[in-house]
């Protein structure tokens, strides 16, 4: 595991770094997942950064099995890391980053136990409105500004490693000192309005009159209920029953292994391209399943469903 020094999570250059954190940990092309996993020398890898009021950390890790090379696994690790603070990010890289970031936070709007945790959190930072202006700032997030920060912070010598070695000369960064967020958000005014949703009755009685149900052609059953929801936000729930118990029988591991494949591309998209298509669509998408049955959850938005379900098929 590595740790780096970052100023702290209002400073103007917090953006940047969580936006560079991602670049370096998202699966699959994420650079460390490319350099560690992918050439197995890593089980797993990720980064992160802590957004707190005072200055905090970026932080990456690889986990190595017994049998592999520990030293190979952290001067891997290590070069890429470095490699970063002197090769450009491309575009695509950080739209990619950028759009998952904004697609996790709007989709938070969504949820008032989702927003009301991540309010509380801007909170012990300073001040709820952090939450928006945050947003605001990964939005307008370039390449240039990647560059930038991470020439600025990831420096060997603002790291801390597993066994750590001095130099005789460290060069060590400076690390901006802590915003006044009184200040810094006296005057912000929000740039996004939220759809409203309806005060619903979650009686069973109403949720069997609101709901209407239909036969597809290929036999499937469909059942939907339609009413206003904050931020327009869509669940689907996808659930497909196949087998019987004699054709089932011993069968359990394999359909779980079978399951867990469904989201790793198809013959016509790569894992990748399903990824950013979704990222893009503002959709969080969960696959699994077990010997009985495979399961589909859908999270987005009701302008964003007709693409979401249309992902990957």
């Amino acid at each position: 595991m590595t740790a780096y020094h970052i100023p702290a999570g209002s400073h103007p250059d917090y953006p940047a770094i969580e936006v560079l954190a991602n670049i370096l940990g998202i699966e699959p092309s994420g650079r460390l997942y490319k350099a560690l996993v992918d050439s197995k020398k890593a089980s797993s890898s990720g980064a992160f950064s802590f957004q707190w009021k005072e200055p905090g950390l970026l932080l990456t890790y690889a986990e190595v099995l017994k049998e592999n090379s520990l030293e190979d696994a952290k001067s891997t690790m290590l070069k890429t890391l470095d490699d970063v603070a002197n090769t450009t990010p491309t575009k695509d890289e950080v739209d990619r980053a950028k759009n998952e970031l904004i697609k996790q936070i709007e989709l938070g709007f969504n949820s008032s136990e989702s927003i009301g945790l991540q309010i509380s959190e801007y909170v012990g930072m300073g001040d709820w409105r952090l939450l928006f202006l945050t947003r605001d700032r990964i939005k307008a997030v370039t390449v240039e500004d990647v560059s930038r920060v991470a020439k600025q912070y990831l420096k060997p010598d603002n790291r801390t490693v597993g066994l750590f070695i001095p130099t005789e000369k460290p060069e060590r960064s400076e690390i901006p000192a802590t915003p006044d967020v009184d200040a810094m958000v006296k005057d912000y005014k929000g740039t996004q309005t939220i759809a409203q949703g309806e005060a619903f009755d979650p009686s069973p009685a109403n949720i069997e009159s609101r709901t209407v149900r239909s036969e597809l052609p290929n036999g499937r059953k469909l059942a939907l209920l339609s009413k206003k929801t904050r931020g327009e936000s869509v669940e689907v729930r996808i659930t497909l029953r196949f087998g019987d118990e004699k054709s089932l029988q011993n069968r359990s591991k394999a359909a779980e292994y079978a399951a867990s494949m469904l989201n790793k591309g198809t013959s016509k998209h790569t894992r990748q391209q399903i990824k950013d298509e979704f990222d893009r669509l503002k959709t969080n998408v969960f696959i699994g399943g077990g010997p009985s049955q495979a399961f589909i959850n859908i999270t987005t938005t009701k302008p964003n469903l007709n693409g979401s379900v249309e992902v990957g098929w």
